[in-house]
């Protein structure tokens, strides 16, 4: 049994691969930077440079993110502003991952989670206190 003769050139099945092949090579590339200071402002924050974690986590342009992320990204911003006394900030960013978390409750570890449970009360907050509107927020 023989093979059907191709009904495409090479020069178009490699113009197909080789759009592919960019495609695949692009992509990650262009949500790179959002997340390139994502994780280095929550290493940051882990290394306790507060200043330094909060000036890469503003950085980070929510909008580029997907949901699991931008919620870690309010979490740490939110955690850096605490750290930083910049209380209305960290409201702020804590409300909006609270309000993220609720949209998609597996985006944060437990240990996240807790996290995310001490800021909001030690800003004097219960977990039970609804939402403010984030239109009142600064970015």
């Amino acid at each position: 049994m023989t093979r059907p003769p191709s009904t495409t050139s090479p020069a178009r099945r490699y113009a197909t691969w080789a759009r592919l092949l960019t495609f695949l090579l692009l992509v990650p590339l262009t949500s790179w930077g959002c997340q390139s200071h994502l994780s280095s402002g929550i290493l940051a924050f882990d290394e306790a440079r507060y200043p330094d974690a909060g000036d890469e986590l503003r950085r980070v342009e929510p909008t580029d993110l997907n949901a699991e992320s931008r919620t870690r990204w309010a979490l740490y911003l939110g955690l850096s502003e605490l750290a930083l006394g910049n209380v209305a900030r960290a409201s702020c960013a804590l409300q909006r991952a609270r309000r993220d978390l609720a949209a998609t409750p597996l985006a944060l570890t437990i240990a996240e989670r807790g996290r995310l449970d001490a800021a909001w009360t030690s800003l004097g907050r219960s977990p039970g206190v609804p939402l403010i509107s984030l239109d009142r927020c600064p970015r």
